[in-house]
């Protein structure tokens, strides 16, 4: 396994300036805004960040803004828009993600070798695939930054096997939850996406908060089974027959060939004869307006979350929040009922999501405490500025000199010849 540098007690290590960062997807998803976080904060340091997609889309420019330069190597859409079910289920289209993926690599070992990089950092499950590819060629420091838990559950088993198994190649894996980590074979750093500061509210502002006037629940995320709107639909249900006026808002695009779940959920909707009260919204860059006009925020994931942005978004602008105890939510929610920051439920448990947003109606101020509580805790702990410190740290200790300035190895690597192999086997 590959393992940090050592250095001399008490020399601190140079933070390396130009990093070429992977990131397969154009689109905006969790990783990807905390990527443009991530840059916009490191901007101010004479951080000289390269960041390579594999298709053109909205993020090109969002991250270009952010201070980063961009590169795409496009690839066909069939392989960057493949879900990681939909890779396993298809071996013809496994097959040409493949051969796609070594077509990108050639291309990043160019962009790599071209702007003389420091650290290669993958930000996303193929990017990762990638990172390992591109390592050998370019010689110089991988770290993957895990947004996504490697569990069975989350992802299909055969990919929980494979990347298990690449994860032993990077020379660092950092992850953005204690949740995250443990599912990873090797000790791994642990860098909260942070919040910007803007997005967060004061203290003085949070406890002024005033709740809205029509009881409103929000959703905020791309539609996927993995989110939860087809139990937050059914939790829905319960909820109006007691709180007939209460609404219910849905803010997200399906993503990842999500367009048939998203359909079942809206078909489950108008069974339960409740599709008068949710209002399905596109995805929005700027969710603040929705978020300080709910009663509350509902994560609704069936599955363990690896982190919960959007419940940290909620947080810092002291939005009482309603969440599944799995994945790295407790992280930030807490889990201690006596000092809780927020209500917790059991994964895909329509009732008891219900009973959580009939609780915060009836019961508005222990939810307002919950949420002062949970904003202190935030701002305290998940600011961006942390995580640009410890992935400085991270970059700075896989960068011993020895590593910089090894020759890169040609790229593809020559083939042997026939006397070469013949001579061996004499």
């Amino acid at each position: 396994m590959a393992s940090f540098h050592n250095r001399p007690a008490g020399a601190a290590p140079p933070i390396p300036r130009r990093v070429l960062v992977l990131s397969h997807t154009a689109q905006t998803g969790g990783a990807e805004l905390a990527l443009e976080r991530l840059v916009r904060a490191m901007a101010p340091s004479g951080h000289r960040l390269t960041v390579v997609l594999l298709e053109h889309g909205p993020m090109e420019e969002r991250l270009a803004e952010a201070g980063a330069a961009v590169r795409v190597v496009e690839l066909s859409q069939r392989f960057v828009s493949a879900s990681r079910f939909d890779l396993l289920r298809r071996p013809t289209l496994l097959v040409a993600a493949a051969t796609e993926l070594a077509r990108a690599a050639r291309a990043v070992v160019r962009v790599g070798r071209e702007l003389d990089v420091e650290v290669v950092w993958s930000n996303t499950i193929k990017a990762h695939v990638l990172g390992v590819l591109v390592q050998p060629a370019l010689r110089r420091p991988l770290v993957w930054y895990l947004h996504d838990r490697i569990a069975v559950g989350y992802l299909p088993r055969p990919a929980v096997t494979a990347l298990r198994l690449l994860a032993r190649l990077p020379d660092a894996v950092v992850s953005n939850s204690a949740a995250t980590a443990a599912t990873v074979p090797r000790p791994a750093r642990i860098a909260y996406p942070g919040f910007a500061p803007e997005q967060a509210l004061g203290r003085d502002q949070v406890r002024r908060r005033e709740l809205p006037e029509r009881p409103t629940f929000l959703m905020l995320g791309r539609i996927s089974p993995t989110k939860g709107q087809l139990e937050f639909v059914e939790g829905a249900a319960a909820v109006l027959e007691r709180h007939p006026d209460a609404r219910f808002v849905v803010v997200g695009s399906p993503m990842f060939g999500a367009d048939a779940y998203f359909r079942s959920v809206q078909e489950r909707a108008r069974r339960l004869r409740v599709e008068h009260a949710i209002e399905w919204l596109p995805f929005a860059s700027d969710t603040t307006h929705f978020l300080d006009t709910a009663t509350a925020l509902v994560h609704a994931s069936p599955v363990a979350e690896p982190f919960g942005q959007v419940v940290l978004e909620a947080v810092v602008r002291g939005v009482p929040v309603i969440a599944t105890r799995a994945g790295g939510v407790p992280e930030i929610l807490g889990t201690d009922d006596s000092e809780a920051r927020g209500l917790l439920v059991p994964p895909a448990d329509p009732d008891a999501l219900a009973s959580a947003m009939i609780r915060v109606l009836e019961h508005p101020g222990q939810a307002t405490e919950r949420a002062a509580r949970a904003h202190d805790h935030a701002m305290a702990r998940f600011g961006i500025e942390r995580t640009v410190r410890q992935m400085e740290q991270v970059w700075a200790e896989v960068s011993g000199p020895r590593r910089r300035y090894r020759a890169p190895r040609p790229w593809p690597p020559p083939a042997r010849t026939s006397p070469e192999r013949q001579t061996r086997r004499r």
